[in-house]
């Protein structure tokens, strides 16, 4: 007995939502998140216990400037950083960074913020590289 197969007809892949067709599906993922994160941040105002911490992050000298601004973000984790926005996502709500805020006064409470954010920074971002957080971390530990 012989059986003939027949080949099976496979319809075409659509085209992803997000990115080129030739992105990876990480990339993809990556951008869904970080767009979501990107919105999250810009609905919400930025509360003035913060404006000290995007004051520091702006003045430290980092490769090519990261951090355009600071925004407000919900999210389990205290920071994310959105690179096409070069923006900082901060989550109030997060026990740490509430805590840090209630200390807004307290320099020493927005440098360790500030330290947090640049090793998020750096984590995110390829061209700041350790020495960069190295240096930006002494510069905070010797502002007076």
């Amino acid at each position: 007995m012989q059986v003939h197969l027949q080949p099976i007809e496979r319809p075409q892949a659509e085209e992803p939502v997000l990115g080129e067709p030739t992105t990876s599906l990480w990339e993809r993922v990556r951008q869904a998140v970080v767009s979501a994160g990107s919105e999250a941040g810009d609905a919400l105002p930025l509360p003035n216990e913060l404006v000290p911490l995007e004051r520091l992050l702006r003045g430290l000298t980092l490769t090519g400037d990261p951090v355009a601004n600071v925004a407000v973000a919900r999210g389990k984790r205290p920071t994310r950083y959105d690179g096409s926005a070069k923006r900082l996502l901060v989550s109030t709500k997060h026990s740490v960074v509430a805590a840090l805020m209630a200390r807004s006064e307290d320099a020493n409470a927005q440098r360790l913020l500030a330290a947090h954010a640049l090793a998020e920074i750096n984590r995110s971002l390829g061209e700041v590289t350790d020495a960069d957080e190295q240096r930006a971390l002494i510069a905070l530990l010797e502002e007076r």
